[in-house]
């Protein structure tokens, strides 16, 4: 496995919730998901971000919205 670990490369974890070219649908998978998995996450989310990802395969954030974690 550890042929497969690229140190080179930076990483964020992350979680993909959904994929779609529609923002209010996007805000609405976001909703839903926070609601479905809001209290079984076993982990700290501090925000979200939405993300444009051309066809290229250029990524743009188009919004971070941040999480109320107090």
């Amino acid at each position: 496995m550890q042929q497969c670990l690229r140190r080179d490369l930076p990483y964020s974890p992350h979680i993909t919730l959904a994929r779609n070219a529609s923002f209010p649908l996007l805000e609405t998978a976001f909703e839903e998901a926070r609601d479905e998995f809001g209290a079984e996450l076993d982990d700290l989310l501090r925000s979200v971000s939405l993300l444009s990802v051309e066809r290229n395969g250029k990524i743009t954030r188009l919004r971070e919205i941040s999480l109320d974690t107090s």
